[in-house]
């Protein structure tokens, strides 16, 4: 199903969640490759010395630098907000940097593997866009006005319909990114 790059952000304060997700993500895709973008330069310090394979640490700056139109936003959002319009751009600006990947996939950091990501690609093997639904359960049903959907896994292929997708949610979330509902 064609070449899988991996990518996610965070921080020093979440780097041991980080390096789980990608030690977990080795254990059931060996060689799986994950573009992290680090949040800060403590982190990007780590795990630079740190020399994973497979792992590949961007610094916030050099992310910066090729999106100013999201960098912009900076000073008008709280800091996860800002993380939060990153996500599209960071996956575009991985698409972009990782010429053979057919499939670029956004993780939370704090995810963890139990066993192979195959099935998920299985599934939407025909489609561009990969998204998960939150499925609240009883009770949890107010839930629903912050999303229907779960940014927590996000797939795109490289392909017309997929980035034109990517790069409209890039746009949106420039626009208005906040960690409220309106």
């Amino acid at each position: 199903m064609g070449n899988r790059v991996y990518c996610s952000y965070f921080d020093h304060n979440y780097l041991a969640r980080g390096l789980a997700l990608y030690h977990s993500l080795q254990r059931h895709s060996p060689g799986a490759q994950l573009w992290v973008l680090c949040l800060s330069e403590a982190c990007h310090e780590a795990l630079a010395a740190l020399d994973l394979p497979g792992l590949v640490p961007v610094p916030l700056a050099d992310f910066e630098a090729a999106n100013p139109d999201v960098a912009a936003t900076r000073p008008n959002r709280s800091l996860i907000e800002y993380y939060f319009t990153c996500s599209p751009a960071w996956m575009l600006y991985v698409l972009e940097n990782a010429p053979d990947a057919e499939w670029v996939t956004y993780l939370d950091s704090d995810l963890f593997f139990f066993a192979s990501p195959d099935p998920i690609y299985d599934e939407i093997r025909d489609a561009a866009f990969g998204i998960i639904p939150h499925r609240f359960s009883r009770g949890l049903e107010d839930q629903r006005r912050f999303g229907l959907y779960n940014v927590g896994w996000v797939s795109v292929r490289r392909r017309g319909d997929g980035i034109s997708a990517l790069r409209w949610w890039r746009e949106r979330c420039i626009e208005w990114c906040h960690d409220r509902v309106e």
